[in-house]
């Protein structure tokens, strides 16, 4: 198969590249209760939510700019800055969630991250807001079950093969009884890993696959759709990642990995889980973590829940992209 594109044979440098013994603390970690801009942002998030303007319709019918956010606005600036320039991800504690209605919640929190970037759906459907959650089904191979819709744990990866967005963000309502951790890799540290022990397999990774579509998409349409794990974009290296849809794309396309398909695997796999590569945290409740979606890859591991349904774990996600259309498929 010919590439479609030029491939990257030279290792990425910079503070855009880490490991797990990286100190990143100082760039990556937020706080909506530090003084200055951060806490005059908590403050106006909760005018805002008091605001008969913001009323009690759909939060996705607020629209920031009709509100008064300066603060805010700088606040998400700053974000921005490290998803983009910097390490890639930003860990912020203490959003305002305590005493505060359900509906209250996701208006403030839709409110500040599209300050970050525009919000778009994550279903085939629209949905734009959603809920990570356990709802007690196996993830069967063609049911469409989306792994963060069980207590199992996951692969490192991106989201959404079709149409990436730019960036994942979930704020924590409530953590698991045990378990749950959240992982995350530096996917151009992955890469100079590959051109390091794997350059040879490389190659195919920028020529397509078969992902798993999970049934998001319109009755009678293919299950399946092909994508590179590498494309060189406009702003450099895309990188789409999730083995597992790879894997159950192939058979539900009713083909064989190929050898350079299976050793190409195999070796990211190898790559994405060798020790010293990711950062491991624990959520809390209040907590954001927000990624760069094209160049961080991302994981939960397994966990156990409380029996009490308000003690169960509780994420709420948003996928943000400024560029294309606000649906699943841009």
């Amino acid at each position: 198969m010919q590439n479609a594109s030029p491939i990257i044979t030279q290792p990425f440098y910079g503070e855009r590249v880490w490991n797990a013994q990286s100190a990143l603390e100082a760039q990556t970690r937020f706080s909506f209760s530090a003084e200055g801009v951060a806490k005059n942002c908590a403050e106006e998030l909760a005018s805002l939510a008091e605001d008969p303007a913001s009323g009690d319709a759909s939060f996705e019918k607020v629209i920031p700019s009709h509100f008064r956010l300066d603060a805010c606005r700088e606040f998400a600036a700053s974000i921005r800055a490290v998803l983009d320039q910097g390490p890639g991800f930003a860990i912020i504690d203490d959003f305002p969630i305590a005493d505060r209605s359900p509906h209250t919640i996701r208006l403030m929190y839709w409110s500040f991250m599209s300050l970050i970037g525009r919000p778009v759906a994550q279903t085939f459907t629209g949905q734009m807001i959603y809920d990570v959650q356990d709802e007690g089904v196996q993830a069967e191979l063609g049911k469409g079950v989306r792994s963060s819709k069980t207590a199992d744990g996951q692969v490192y990866h991106t989201d959404n093969h079709p149409q990436p967005p730019s960036y994942v963000s979930l704020l924590c309502l409530q953590t698991a009884e045990e378990g749950g951790l959240s992982g995350l890799i530096n996917l151009y540290e992955v890469y100079n890993r590959l051109l390091a022990r794997h350059s040879h397999r490389i190659p195919r990774m920028y020529q397509s696959f078969w992902f798993d579509r999970q049934r998001e998409h319109e009755p009678g349409e293919k299950p399946v759709s092909k994508n590179p794990i590498f494309e060189i974009a406009g702003d450099g290296l895309t990188i789409r990642v999730v083995t597992t849809l790879i894997r159950q794309g192939y058979q539900l396309a009713g083909e064989t990995l190929d050898l350079e398909t299976r050793e190409a695997l195999d070796a990211l796999d190898e790559v994405m889980e060798a020790p010293g590569l990711g950062k491991t945290f624990e959520f809390r409740p209040g907590q954001v973590q927000v990624v760069n979606n094209r160049r961080i890859g991302h994981r939960r591991t397994a966990f156990r829940d409380a029996s009490e349904p308000e003690k169960r774990r509780h994420l709420i996600r948003l996928w943000l992209r400024d560029e294309g259309e606000r649906s699943f498929m841009g």
